[in-house]
């Protein structure tokens, strides 16, 4: 498996600072380190703009009998689809 990665002159300076070195894997993570500490300090989570609850599609089977038990309701499901399948085989 073969990765490129165009490094900033910047950073890669900045690693060689840090590492002292002249050991390029050693500048090379170094760098890499400072690029992933930077994103993960710029990455803002993702906020919804509403609250779930109140997205029309949440509770639209509440009034339904046969959705009271959703466990029971995705069992049977499952059940009928597998009798299904071993009918077909």
């Amino acid at each position: 498996m073969r990765i490129s990665i165009e490094l900033d002159e910047e950073v890669v300076d900045r690693a060689y600072q840090l590492t002292g070195t002249g050991d390029v894997q050693s500048v090379i993570q170094t760098a890499l380190h400072l690029l992933l500490k930077h994103h993960a300090a710029t990455v803002k989570p993702v906020v919804p703009h509403c609250r779930l609850r109140d997205e029309p599609a949440i509770g639209m089977w509440k009034e339904r009998q046969d959705m009271q038990d959703s466990t029971e309701w995705v069992r049977n499901l499952r059940r009928n689809a597998w009798q299904r399948k071993k009918a077909e085989i």
